[in-house]
C-alpha cells in the first residue's frame, strides 16, 4: 500500500509552502510592514524563474487602510510589489 501525503498548505488550488512572519512585541506594525516589504523586494529579485511569492494576509496594509480611512489626508507610504 502506498501512502499519499496531503499538502498542508495550498494557494489558488496549488501546493504551496506557507511562511508566517511576525514582529517583536510592542513594535510598530506600520514600520514593520514597510521594513518587511523592503526585504521582500530584495528576496523577490533573487528568486529563480517560476518561483512566486503571494501574500495571503498583510496586517500592516489593513491597519494602514484603517488609519487612512480615519484620516483621509494621511499619506500612503507603501507601494505593493508582491501579489496580493
Amino acid at each position: 500500500m502506498s501512502i499519499r501525503r496531503q499538502p498542508l498548505f495550498r494557494f489558488n488550488g496549488q501546493d504551496a509552502i506557507g511562511l508566517a512572519i511576525g514582529m517583536k512585541p510592542n513594535a510598530n506594525l506600520l514600520e514593520f510592514g514597510a521594513a518587511l516589504q523592503e526585504e521582500m523586494d530584495e528576496v523577490l529579485a533573487d528568486l529563480p524563474v517560476g518561483v512566486g511569492v503571494h501574500l495571503v494576509a498583510d496586517q500592516p496594509v489593513i491597519v494602514e487602510e484603517a488609519v487612512v480611512g480615519l484620516h483621509p489626508g494621511a499619506d500612503r507610504r507603501r507601494s505593493p510589489s508582491c501579489s496580493r
